[in-house]
């Protein structure tokens, strides 16, 4: 049977890197959308 720990590993990397990628990108977006809703309250 083969050692198949260093094909998990690599996968659980992989996912913690695109959960930390998809969390930096809801951050940004959530900043962005506050940023947008300050400019159009000094618009007003």
């Amino acid at each position: 049977m083969p050692q198949n720990a260093s094909y998990y590993y690599a996968a659980y990397f992989a996912a913690m890197g695109i959960y930390l990628v998809y969390t930096i990108s809801v951050m940004r977006r959530r900043l962005n959308v506050a940023r947008r809703r300050l400019l159009l309250r000094r618009e007003r």
